[in-house]
């Protein structure tokens, strides 16, 4: 299953409440795999730096003969390309003849990469929270997956005010480094943009619309939709973790190494965006706000 939408909609809280259903695995963003696991060795979800991972070192074995016997240079370069370059592969059509190779190696390593984590970790479903669109469409090109797609929609004040937040990011060792800041008028942008792209993705292909709201309010009619839209093997209950286990993530929100604690936790209401920012973010992206039924709800805290 991949996650789609907005960054700070609560990709990462979802992803690991979908990953303690038996017969799956949290994967995090696994777009960030290759240079930040491979190549930046970033800290996994379970703590340990990539590359002294048991779990991402079996992986490597498994679909490459080891990490270093796989095409490290070739993944990170055409993840690194302009999007617009691969629209057209994405869409159907033919790229240009310098990329044609590129993107069904690209493709075809996915494919032994997701089959050697399914392999090593024995989970039926795979929960990857990448959100991006290119990524999402560059998974239908994979001929060894069978991809069903979740839509996930917050409120977009709530999300344009974490966007304006300082976070640390915990998963890089040598040093302070904070995740990226944007304007409101950025993130409204982006947000609209992400979901209306999503919208149509969904519409085409198999997916689920889930407003993360939702899902904190009432985590086990959420989690009904889902296990009702979607099979996850033999055994699967839709029942709501408990607690959070260990993950393997790749990446993620900081809240991805968090574990032992209850899976969701309450709160009050905190900071939100300033009246004029509030105004503005209300104004840009409307008319998907009363699509999404969030024109008369007050906003919420903002949760990490």
């Amino acid at each position: 299953m991949n996650i789609v939408g907005t960054g700070r909609s609560g990709s990462t809280l979802t992803d690991r409440l979908l990953g303690g259903v038996k017969g799956a695995l949290s994967l995090g963003e696994f777009v960030f795999l290759w240079d930040r696991g491979v190549v930046g060795n970033q800290l996994c979800g379970c703590g340990v730096e990539f590359h002294e991972c048991p779990c991402w070192s079996e992986v490597g074995k498994s679909a490459f003969g080891g990490w270093e016997s796989a095409d490290v240079s070739r993944m990170v370069w055409v993840a690194k390309q302009p999007r617009m370059q691969l629209a057209p592969f994405l869409l159907g059509y033919e790229p240009r003849r310098s990329m044609q190779k590129e993107l069904r190696d690209f493709a075809a390593n996915l494919g032994l990469l997701y089959r050697a984590v399914q392999q090593v970790s024995g989970a039926h479903v795979l929960i990857d929270s990448s959100k991006c669109l290119w990524w999402a469409l560059m998974l239908r090109s994979v001929s060894a997956l069978d991809v069903s797609y979740l839509q996930l929609v917050r409120d977009s004040r709530d999300v344009a005010f974490s966007w304006t937040k300082e976070v640390v990011r915990p998963e890089i060792s040598d040093g302070t480094t904070l995740m990226p800041t944007f304007s409101v008028v950025r993130t409204s942008r982006d947000w609209v943009f992400d979901n209306f792209a999503f919208e149509l993705l969904r519409r085409r292909h198999r997916g689920l619309l889930v407003r993360y709201e939702d899902m904190v309010a009432d985590p086990k009619a959420e989690f009904q939709r889902v296990m009702k839209s979607i099979d996850f093997g033999p055994g699967s209950s839709d029942a709501v973790p408990e607690t959070l286990n260990v993950s393997h993530t790749v990446a993620g929100n900081p809240m991805r190494f968090s574990s032992g604690g209850p899976a969701i936790v309450a709160k009050q209401s905190g900071p939100s965006l300033r009246p004029r920012d509030r105004a503005i973010v209300s104004a840009l992206t409307l008319p998907l706000l009363i699509r999404y039924g969030y024109l008369k709800r007050s906003p919420a805290h903002d949760d990490y």
